[in-house]
């Protein structure tokens, strides 16, 4: 068995993927309604990236789509770490992952998140194809949170832009992309309160001093930025030019017409993102009504008896947010508890008990 085959095969096992003639005994379909993420989930999904840069942001979005082509293109990245720019491009021909999954090659620790929180990639994909909307709207209103407490700022790697009611966020400079690093706990002001049941594990701590965002390296690969929010429609529009430019130098055979809706979104050259349900690669969809449109399987395997840790997934422990920690704000915000440790030791989460995830991340 090939690298790759044995990659989507330990990947399938992790994600509980479900293919449509393959459905496991007991299991009972959810409905449409107990499909959908809260509000507060939703917030919870973005916090950790809606500071992000536009173009970098979309690109996250429309990856975590496909979260086995995330596995095996983070895997892929470690072991030709030094190949950049030109050489980068040219090693990604021999892939056959989304474009948008190849436009994160070049930004390994945002690749790295991914890959290693594969149950949050997973539910932010899902909230992206089932409630685009309300997961845009989660992203511009911890902005303004941001904004309004003092920790969004224009700095020497990003520029903040107030246009129409909505924050922009953008690089100073197009062809050099900062990825941002802040704590969720601090930056959208004491409004916000600690993520208590969902992947506090992968929170970056409370930096001294206060909530900040601060910046590592910046990544020559602003050509990977293809696509940009359309904050008021709720739609991610395509660049085709730029689009175009980059499947040449990455696919051995650009992509056309079945990654863009060229015919209800295309405006002065730009077209509205479509998923491609070939690169799912049998992922099962949460959402009844996604998963009909596009010809999947319904996420069956995600109920009680083997569902990952996460939302309304029924997992024996959960840690629920108390009801009244929202509503009232002078309520000081829990400590966050131990982090998980990596290896050996610990309660296991239900449904990726510890030694399948030490051995998913190698």
């Amino acid at each position: 068995m090939s690298p790759t085959s044995k990659i989507a095969a330990l990947t399938f096992a992790v994600l509980g993927v479900c293919l449509p003639a393959a459905r496991q005994i007991g299991d009972t379909p959810s409905t449409e309604t107990q499909a959908k993420f809260s509000q507060a989930q939703l917030e919870q999904l973005v916090a950790p990236i809606a500071l992000h840069p536009d173009g970098l942001l979309t690109q996250i979005l429309s990856a975590s789509t496909y979260p086995i082509e995330i596995v095996q293109a983070q895997r892929w990245v470690d072991r030709n770490s030094a190949l950049k720019g030109s050489e980068l491009e040219e090693s990604l021909k021999a892939q056959d992952w989304d474009p948008s999954v190849k436009a994160l090659c070049g930004f390994p620790t945002v690749l790295k998140q991914m890959s290693d929180n594969l149950d949050w990639t997973r539910d932010l994909g899902d909230a992206f194809l089932g409630q685009k909307a309300e997961l845009m709207d989660c992203v511009q209103s911890l902005r303004k949170r941001a904004l309004d407490s003092g920790n969004l700022k224009t700095t020497p790697q990003q520029k903040i832009m107030r246009t129409d009611g909505t924050i922009v966020i953008e690089p100073v400079t197009p062809e050099v992309v900062y990825v941002p690093a802040y704590s969720p706990l601090v930056v959208y002001g004491p409004g916000w309160y600690y993520p208590y049941w969902y992947y506090p594990y992968w929170y970056y701590p409370p930096p001294a001093g206060g909530g900040f965002i601060s910046f590592g390296i910046g990544f020559t690969w602003g050509a990977a930025c293809w696509s940009h929010c359309d904050w008021h429609n709720h739609a991610v529009f395509v660049d085709a030019v730029s689009f175009q430019s980059f499947s040449t130098r990455t696919c051995a055979k650009p992509v056309g017409g079945a990654f863009v809706n060229g015919v209800s979104g295309r405006v002065s050259g730009q077209f509205e993102w479509s998923h491609d349900p070939l690169h799912r690669k049998g992922v099962t969809y949460r959402s009844p009504q996604v998963a009909s449109s596009f010809g999947g399987a319904l996420g069956s395997s995600r109920g009680p008896r083997n569902a990952a840790p996460g939302f309304d997934r029924g997992a024996k422990g959960a840690r629920p947010a108390p009801p009244d920690l929202r509503e009232r704000p002078g309520r000081e915000r829990p400590e966050p508890p131990t982090r998980r440790p990596k290896s050996g030791g610990g309660r296991k989460p239900d449904g990726m008990d510890a030694p399948q995830r030490h051995e998913h991340r190698r």
